[in-house]
């Protein structure tokens, strides 16, 4: 059974390939819009750079989360932090129709898994 970082290398590899294959096929005379193309090369060079593991993290990328106290705050980790005063911290972005909402800094163990 493969553990979270094992997928993501595998969805990383699998979309890698599939917009590489897109873009040969542009080379090769197929019709993809520029915009689009333009886009496919951003996504493929955020793929293929390395990010930093805190392998002891509770969440990953991307996971939903929630505070555990306090005022309300739900959002996606979007990055991660660390401090002398916070070893593990995550940056949590706010959903919204746009995908551009505010990012809160959070330490982990103010934060839990939304299931």
């Amino acid at each position: 059974m493969l553990d979270n970082t094992s997928m993501s290398e595998v969805k990383r590899d699998y979309l890698t390939a599939r917009i590489t294959g897109v873009i040969s096929a542009h080379n090769q005379g197929v019709h993809i819009p520029d915009e689009a193309l333009e886009v496919l090369n951003e996504i493929k060079n955020f793929l293929n750079t390395p990010t930093i593991h805190f392998p002891e993290c509770k969440f990953n990328w991307f996971d939903n989360v929630q505070k555990t106290s306090g005022s309300y705050w739900e959002g996606k980790v979007v990055g991660f932090y660390s401090t002398e005063q916070t070893k593990i911290g995550y940056c949590i972005q706010l959903p919204t129709k746009n995908n551009n909402g505010p990012v809160q800094i959070y330490p982990e163990s103010a934060l839990e898994l939304i299931k």
